[in-house]
Order: C-alpha cells, then structure tokens, then sequence
C-alpha cells in the first residue's frame, strides 16, 4: 500500500489515468532491457530551453515512462533513437526527454523537475510529445503514431511547417 501512495503523491493532480497505468505498471515485473537515453537528448529542462533560444530552434520534449510503457518504449526503438530522426532533429530541434521510471533509481532533481514538468504541462498519460518555444510556450502536441520512422517525420515536418507559418 505504500508504493501506491508514494505513486499518488507523485502525481499529484495528473489524473486517475496517469494513477491506473503506474499502478498496473507497478504490478508488472519489470522490463529486463531498459531503453536509454542518448546523449543527443537534454534531460535538464533549463539547459534545453537556453539552447533553444541559442540556436533559433523549438524544443521537442518527450514525457516517456521507458522502463514500464510499452507505447514508449515502441516510440522509442522506432523513431527518438534511430540516426535518421536524430539527423532530423539536429537541424529542426533541442531534444528533451523527461522519463518517469518505476524500476529505475533518477536523480532527485531531474525527479522533481519532470514532476513540474508534467503538472505545468498537463502531462496525464505517456508517452507525450511537446513541441515548445525557446520561452517553453506549447506550440504542437503529438504522441505515439503507427507508421514508424517515415511516417513520423513527416509529421514532424508538418508540425513545423504549422507552426512555423503560424508564427510569421
């Protein structure tokens, strides 16, 4: 019953949705191949977002659970990991990856930061992924798509030509 509270309390007000998933996810046994992070992508949100404003360019930021979410970890190993997406976003985005691990210990900083980083952002299930302005302003969301790779970056694409237009 403690593990469930602690989860609750980490939470706080993301919603019952978030509060089933880590529950069910806190019952299964836990992933033996965690997924990790490339040093592509930033997991201080701060650093990203000073980056962002140096380099002209919005952030893409994914709110992944990668050691527990089968929909993460599927987006994960088809498109934020693959060289081709990494190219991509070299020259359209700063890449933050927030993660929520519940077999995995993290930092308390970048714990409490992701924890802001969802209430601020509504994040009430995952994987999510932001499109954000240098300032942290939304300016896209968008999540798991089926397709893979190919199909993704021309989402990416439109999102950009979006908001990019939108911003003119």
């Amino acid at each position: 019953m403690g593990l469930i509270k602690q989860k609750i309390c980490f939470l706080g007000g993301l919603g019952f949705f978030f509060v089933f998933l880590l529950f069910i996810g806190g019952c299964a046994p836990p992933v033996t191949r965690i997924l990790s992070t490339p040093a592509d992508w930033l997991t201080d949100f701060e650093q990203a977002r000073q980056s962002a404003r140096e380099k002209n360019l919005p952030i893409l930021a994914a709110f992944v659970g990668l050691d527990w979410c089968p929909w993460c970890q599927k987006l994960e190993e088809e498109v934020l990991s693959q060289q081709e997406f990494l190219t991509f976003a070299e020259n359209h985005f700063v890449l933050f990856k927030a993660d929520y691990p519940q077999n995995q210990e993290q930092p308390a900083r970048i714990k409490e930061q992701n924890k802001a980083l969802a209430k601020k952002y509504g994040i009430d299930s995952v994987p999510t992924v932001l499109i954000l302005d240098g300032k942290g302003n939304p300016l896209a969301k968008t999540g798991y798509r089926h397709g893979g790779l190919g199909p993704y970056l021309t989402h990416l694409q439109e999102i950009l030509n979006k908001t990019t237009s939108s911003n003119r």
